[in-house]
């Protein structure tokens, strides 16, 4: 536990100010009194004022101002997460991809090995169509007579994260309480590697498994994180748009999809919570100017904004009616910065007839799921572990009943 945990190094005195007008007043008008005229202000506020129309609007938080934690914790959430909500916040963006992916490491591969020491018996490196991947066997695996398996894309803005490090902080947990064997893909980063890179990527390898190596795409399930979320969903959406005759039956879907937190709308105006929660989800760091695109995204499309909109790279974008997609269950912290695109995603492939689960957590964080030892991520992560279960063959009677049942409302 002591490796996960934050120090705790500041004490946060919150200081709540007394309002003076709404629904803290203890001001009442006299009975007698005229109502006041109401006074409908101009709508000119914007995320760029700074306050400058302060008296209009209260200014949001802006990322500058996002260097301490947030002084607000719960305490109804664990004690874990209430120790890491009071330590934790967003970091200076880092201009090298080096020193990024440095700092990205050393932060995520304690806790991605131990939860491979604690999750997997074993791991094995190995490439398929051109691609390196990683598999791993969770302890007491059992193989069955078909062969099942769980495809996972790692998370970390397209330009982070590996399969011999931080994959398994998610990727492990899962695999060992769903009984399945995992395969990580490593698939191409940027800035080396823009799109479409990691998509040919993802689509070679789940081609393979489908065509050389005989799996059917129902015995397959995937999981992402943020970008890996957002990746499987850009998936879909090509698998969807492929051509009879590239297609037949050797492409289809899988038999279901689990997105932690995806990353699958990366225009600007990315939703409302990319500006109301800056500052509030300790993990994300919103761009210095919502109304333009972040620089991960921006170097994701190798600095093509004209492509930002596209369904292949922002899968909010594409179309979800007349098409099959799986059944996908959608979780997502209450504080995550990605909520609201979350939602926005949910809500479309509900509105086009899609089974559709929308998870959301109190009070947790983007890809809270990560901090597998916390017990908010012990729940999450049984959760996701339960649906693809419940939708591979052998459960075939749990499925029938998720079809009637499992599609929740916000």
């Amino acid at each position: 536990m002591a490796r996960l945990l934050v120090a705790l190094s500041l004490v946060c005195l919150c200081l709540v100010a007394t309002a003076e007008a709404g629904f803290f007043s203890r001001n009442k008008a006299s009975p007698a009194q005229a109502a006041p005229a109401v006074v409908t202000p101009s709508n000119t506020c914007s995320s760029t004022d700074g306050g400058a129309c302060a008296g209009e609007c209260t200014a949001p938080h802006r990322p500058a101002d996002s260097v301490k934690p947030y002084c607000y914790v719960p305490k109804h959430v664990s004690k874990e997460a209430q120790a890491y909500l009071k330590a934790a916040h967003p970091k200076e963006f880092l201009p090298d991809i080096t020193q990024q992916r440095a700092y990205f490491d050393a932060r995520t591969t304690p806790i991605g090995t131990a939860a491979a020491d604690t999750f997997l018996q074993s791991t094995e490196d190995a490439t398929i169509a051109g691609v390196s991947v990683v598999y791993g066997t969770p302890k007491g695996y059992t193989s069955s007579v078909s062969k099942q398996l769980l495809l996972y894309f790692h998370g970390g803005a397209y330009s982070l994260g590996s399969c011999k490090s931080s994959a398994w902080m998610i990727a492990a947990p899962v695999a060992h309480a769903a009984g399945l064997q995992v395969l990580c893909v490593e698939y191409r980063l940027v800035p080396e590697h823009p799109f479409p890179a990691a998509l040919d990527d993802a689509l070679a390898v789940y081609r393979h498994l489908l065509v050389e190596e005989g799996y059917s795409a129902h015995n397959i399930v995937m999981l992402g994180d943020s970008a890996g979320g957002g990746l499987i969903m850009a998936l879909l959406q090509l698998i969807n748009q492929l051509p009879d005759e590239q297609q037949h039956d050797a492409i289809d879907t899988p038999a279901a999809v689990v997105l932690y937190s995806p990353w699958v709308d990366l225009s600007p105006h990315g939703g409302d919570s990319i500006v109301t929660l800056t500052g509030v989800d300790p993990m994300l760091r919103a761009p210095n100017d919502p109304d333009s695109p972040s620089p991960a995204a921006l170097a994701y499309v190798a600095g093509n904004a004209s492509l930002l909109s596209d369904p292949l790279v922002s899968p909010l974008h594409g179309t979800y009616d007349d098409v099959h997609f799986p059944p996908t269950l959608i979780q997502v912290g209450l504080r995550d910065m990605l909520i609201s695109s979350n939602v926005l995603l949910y809500r479309k492939m509900h509105a086009a007839g899609q089974l559709v689960t929308f998870s959301p957590y109190e009070a947790m964080w983007h890809v809270f799921q990560a901090f597998w030892n916390f017990p908010e991520a012990q729940a999450a992560n049984q959760e996701a572990a339960d649906f693809l279960r419940d939708h591979l063959p052998q459960h075939a009677s749990q499925q029938d009943a998720g079809e009637a049942a499992g599609d929740s409302t916000l």
